[in-house]
């Protein structure tokens, strides 16, 4: 058998398994990219390069609200995820097995009993959900946020400061640089948001939300950075943003370019 034919089949039979162990806390099951609810509050990614599983190995991230996971046990259980992975083998399973017994993700909380589900598209952000409820309503946000200007360059201690308070609020996408700039980014919990706004506007850097609203996780683009990856000038040269790549992370995200005039207050 072809690799390729034999990472095809070796991979639709890992995804049944998934289906069968999970149900609805396999919350996107793409060619490239599963998810998995691995507690009430966060979801296991794994990116799958081409040639998983026969040579190759899943790429794991954890997207959870800062509030829910900081940064340092997030870093601990990727660590434990990277030192478990075996090239060769199919791991999903493994994986989020193990992110379910260090974040308390076991079987009385998160599949088949009550549990504390992901809504953040209420005025409240958490409530009590019965596990039949389908997985399909974990949501995220999505926000478009405008900013007079963000230079690159070491001189600019301000726009550093502003970019460097992300990783901290849960906050990950695409950010504009020039003048005008322009963040699209995502995040669990509009209360992300308005804390990395707040940082911003300490640093020097006020911004306003021209634009948010809830995504279906399963609706985010499989290539989605883990990070707030900054995008240079269109060009290369001068302090304008790319408009052209704005405007098509826009569409990738269904969100209309100029953004609708009409957004409720985040």
């Amino acid at each position: 058998m072809m690799a390729e034919e034999e990472n095809e089949a070796r991979r639709a039979e890992e995804l049944d398994a998934l289906r069968s162990f999970y149900e609805d806390d396999l919350v996107s099951d793409g060619s490239n990219c599963w998810k998995i609810r691995v507690a009430s509050k966060v979801i296991l990614e794994l990116r799958l390069p081409p040639n998983y599983p026969t040579a190759d190995a899943p790429i794991p991230m954890l997207v959870a609200p800062s509030w829910a996971l900081d940064e340092g046990r997030k870093s601990d259980v990727l660590k434990d995820l990277h030192e478990m992975i075996t090239p060769g083998m199919e791991m999903a399973i493994m994986l989020a097995e193990h992110c379910r017994a260090e974040l308390g993700g076991d079987d009385d909380n998160v599949v088949g009993g009550d549990n504390v589900d992901i809504d953040i598209g209420t005025e409240t952000s958490m409530k009590e959900t019965s596990a039949s409820s389908p997985a399909q309503h974990v949501d995220l946000i999505i926000a478009v946020i405008e900013f007079h200007h963000m230079l690159i360059g070491p001189s600019h201690k301000k726009e550093s400061l502003a970019l460097s308070a992300a990783p901290a609020n849960g906050i990950d996408g695409y950010i504009f640089m020039g003048g005008p700039s322009f963040a699209v980014v995502r995040c669990v919990d509009k209360q992300d948001v308005i804390n990395w706004l707040q940082e911003c506007k300490k640093s020097g850097k006020p911004g306003n939300v021209g634009y948010w609203k809830s995504i279906s996780i399963a609706d985010v683009p499989s290539d989605w950075p883990n990070k707030l990856r900054v995008m240079g000038y269109a060009g290369g040269r001068g302090d304008k943003p790319d408009a052209e790549c704005y405007k098509r992370t826009l569409s990738l995200l269904n969100i209309a370019y100029p953004l609708p005039s009409s957004c409720p207050e985040i």
